[in-house]
């Protein structure tokens, strides 16, 4: 992927679309002593801070704000695999080795599994838990960002991950995030990570196929 077209799609987000991210920045400022320590986190802020996230900006509602979805089982879900997230707490989706790391990604990813979450909902509750690692999907995605879609699986996940990746590496070459965020602007641009960047150029690349 060539620089100019990554900035020039997130670019196009950004105008179009970026104002619907209040919400979205407004979980990850929420969340940031959670990240600090996993164990904060609780039932009240799960239904809080995460269910809306996914209700509204994640357009999840028909899946977490039935009345048998269960918030206390997903604080534990996320709380078991706090081992793992800690592993990752340092990685970003540009640095990280992901050939070093990758039995750690699937375990998080299936370990996430709770009903009527499925794998684009556990991608944001992951990219909540690490924005600067875990880039979000849907079924949009998996099926049209690439030549062969990916599957709705911790591998096919993966899979994605190693892809964005290599795209990243190609299209920042060597540029610094507050660079990239130069190119791009938009009014809350200086508070995205990288895999958040990407996740736009993926939605917005998706959709317009």
């Amino acid at each position: 992927m060539k620089f100019e077209r990554f900035v020039q799609v997130v670019r196009r987000f950004e105008l179009e679309d970026g104002f619907a991210d209040i919400l979205y920045l407004e979980a990850i400022r929420k969340l940031e002593e959670v990240r600090k320590d996993y164990q904060k986190l609780n039932e009240r802020i799960a239904r809080r801070i995460i269910r809306p996230f996914l209700a509204n900006w994640g357009r999840m509602g028909r899946n977490v704000e039935r009345q048998d979805f269960d918030w206390q089982l997903l604080v534990e879900v996320i709380k078991n695999q706090r081992g793992n997230l800690d592993k990752l707490r340092r990685e970003t989706i540009l640095d990280v080795r992901l050939g070093e790391v990758t039995s750690i990604i699937k375990a998080v990813f299936d370990g996430m599994k709770v009903r009527q979450l499925g794998p684009t909902g556990i991608s944001k509750v992951l990219h909540l838990l690490n924005p600067e690692l875990f880039v979000m999907w849907d079924l949009d995605i998996r099926r049209k960002i690439n030549d062969k879609s990916f599957s709705a699986s911790s591998r096919g996940y993966f899979d994605f991950l190693r892809w964005i990746q290599s795209e990243l590496i190609e299209a920042t070459a060597g540029r610094i995030i507050d660079e990239i965020r130069d190119e791009v602007g938009g009014e809350y641009i200086d508070e995205k990570t990288l895999a958040k960047l990407a996740d736009e150029y993926c939605w917005r690349t998706a959709r317009e196929k």
